[in-house]
């Protein structure tokens, strides 16, 4: 069965990454506000904490970041209805993440 559905597919597999789910919820945001979230995700690459998070969450977590620097409120109550995840948790993943950046860039 297993050999079937690998053979129907043409074994062509893969795993959401978080850059997929911020392109997802970047339907509102501008260029620059998508490639902030981008580069923060790229510094969570480098930290193996991040592992067994969801793709999903540290996506939300760097969205909601990039708005905190920004000063610009780009989480908004239907990403949060989207996902499911409460405020306090990719509030608290939102931490981890601002701790691998770079003081210059806030």
């Amino acid at each position: 069965m297993e050999s079937l559905i690998l053979q129907t597919l043409d074994y062509r597999l893969c795993v959401p990454l978080a850059s997929n789910f911020v392109m997802r919820y970047s339907r509102t945001m501008e260029q620059e506000e998508v490639c902030f979230c981008m580069f923060l995700l790229e510094l969570t690459l480098q930290n193996f904490r991040f592992s067994w998070l969801p793709s999903s969450l540290v996506a939300a977590s760097a969205i909601l970041l990039a708005g905190f620097a920004l000063k610009k409120n780009l989480w908004t109550r239907e990403m949060s209805d989207e996902t499911g995840y409460s405020n306090v948790l990719y509030l608290h993943v939102s931490i981890l993440v601002g701790r691998d950046v770079p003081a210059k860039v806030f």
